[in-house]
């Protein structure tokens, strides 16, 4: 392969829908340009951000929230990627993009009226942004994750689905937190500061990089399910729009909440091409794991999961944090 396969990098990945149509409270983002690439999603936190603003024409908190960030993003970036080596300051940049949207949300009320029980906040959404950028010539792409709650950001390369992000969650993984959700203990709001976590991959090989709220992978009964789903329905489209259709109407019929998902392939001649390199990766996904899970029930499940566990949660695990 050609060490300036970056050239054809960006190909772009979304898919989105609403439990409740005109009421969804995801939101999304996905930009490339010459300098580099912004992708990410946000999911408003419908629990904690209920309440309705007049000012705002009925829109919840959770749901103004997560649009607010996404906008504010997306303007910061077109900006902000035009300065040479953008990536250096962007995740310090970029948090203060999304707690000046969520203040202006807040400065948009009537202060007075913003007294709240303990279990609410002001603007809540999670958050999961991805940051392209190209290394050494176009040799290799910079890809850094920014992240707060439990929406999750993802590689899948030709060895599968690693999971990215650690979830801002008591004590769960990606296993226990289908079963059991844990309390949220981060997440972007006009509250209270936030963390914005940051971890950097580089990236020297085709892959697909991706961000998804719970709506994608929270519905399904394991982490290896939701990989089987990305490249079953791969497999049986001939384009991205046929893929993105046929993921889509998987999440219809398996989420109970909004679903959104967003990321670039990147570094793939094609579609063929891409289908091409993960079909090694599906047909190992198809023998060692769903066939046994045919007949399988929770106990092997779990079992399945240790196997699968150290693969997917390799840059989770690692002992050296970027």
């Amino acid at each position: 392969m050609e060490n300036n396969f970056w050239d054809i990098a960006f190909s772009d990945l979304l898919i989105a829908g609403e439990k409740i149509s005109g009421k969804g409270e995801d939101a999304y983002l996905n930009f490339a340009s010459e300098n580099g690439g912004i992708f990410g999603v946000f999911d408003g936190c419908g629990g904690l951000g209920a309440r309705q603003y007049t000012e705002l024409g009925g829109w919840t908190g959770a749901y103004t929230a997560s649009r607010a960030v996404a906008y504010g993003l997306f303007d910061w970036f077109q900006e902000a990627c035009l300065a040479e080596n953008w990536w250096e300051q962007a995740a310090e940049q970029a948090g203060r993009s999304a707690a000046d949207a969520l203040g202006r949300c807040k400065g948009l009320v009537r202060t007075k009226s913003m007294l709240m029980g303990g279990m609410q906040k002001e603007f809540p959404t999670t958050a999961v942004i991805g940051l392209l950028y190209w290394l050494s010539e176009k040799r290799q792409m910079g890809a850094d994750f920014l992240w707060a709650g439990d929406s999750r950001g993802y590689v899948l390369d030709r060895s599968g689905l690693c999971q990215i992000t650690r979830d801002d969650a008591e004590g769960q993984n990606a296993m226990s937190e289908i079963y059991s959700d844990g309390a949220l203990t981060n997440v972007m709001s006009a509250s209270a500061p936030f963390t914005l976590h940051e971890r950097h991959l580089t990236l020297s090989a085709p892959a697909i990089v991706f961000a998804a709220t719970d709506g994608c992978f929270g519905y399904l009964g394991s982490p290896m399910e939701f990989e089987y789903c990305l490249l079953d329905t791969m497999m049986r489209a001939q384009t991205v729009e046929q893929w993105e259709k046929a993921l889509g109407e998987v999440f219809d019929g398996t989420a109970g909440d909004d679903y959104t998902l967003s990321g670039q392939l990147l570094g793939f001649r094609d579609f063929s091409a891409c289908r091409q390199y993960y079909k090694g990766r599906y047909q190992y996904l198809q023998r060692e794991f769903m066939l046994p899970l045919r007949n399988g029930g929770r106990e092997e499940r779990y079992r399945l999961w240790e196997l699968y566990r150290p693969g997917y949660e390799k840059y989770i695990t690692e002992s050296r944090q970027p």
